[in-house]
């Protein structure tokens, strides 16, 4: 063990942005599951299956964005089934996407996996007109800015 602070390396655990996340392979009982997509959360499907992402033992952190939001960053971070869902500011130089990485000992890991990939907005969900479309998640990132 080295006693030389690598500050970098610890932005990089902190940042929900970054996320700099080796998953190992389960081991023990221990699984991890890194979770990705350039699509946006589909707000309605996200509101309706949060338990599912975040309300069980596993640890989950990561990022996110909605189509009523496309130019903000969301953070995530859920532990002990609790989740705190909350605006991050402008994507500045990161990629827009969705993230989360879940870490876990239960049997929750497939439920996680599936409520991700169900919340993700479809293909035939492209086109749709988000501007006449309310999100309803004022109560977690606030009131949206108009684009």
């Amino acid at each position: 063990m080295g006693t030389e602070h690598g500050c970098d390396a610890a932005l990089g655990r902190i940042d929900p942005l970054r996320m700099n996340r080796h998953v190992e392979p389960e081991c023990a009982g221990v699984w991890s599951i890194d979770l990705r997509s350039d699509r946006p959360f589909h707000p309605g499907r996200l509101r309706a299956r949060l338990t599912e992402l975040g309300g069980h033992e596993a640890r989950t952190r990561g990022h996110f964005w909605v189509p009523t939001r496309p130019a903000d960053a969301c953070a995530w971070d859920g532990a002990g089934r609790q989740v705190s869902v909350g605006p991050l500011g402008p994507w500045g130089r990161h990629d827009c996407g969705t993230r989360l990485v879940a870490t876990g000992r239960g049997p929750e890991h497939d439920t996680i996996a599936a409520a991700f990939h169900d919340c993700l907005v479809r293909d035939d969900e492209r086109g749709t007109d988000w501007h006449a479309h309310g999100d309803a998640l004022e109560d977690w990132l606030g009131a949206p800015e108009a684009f």
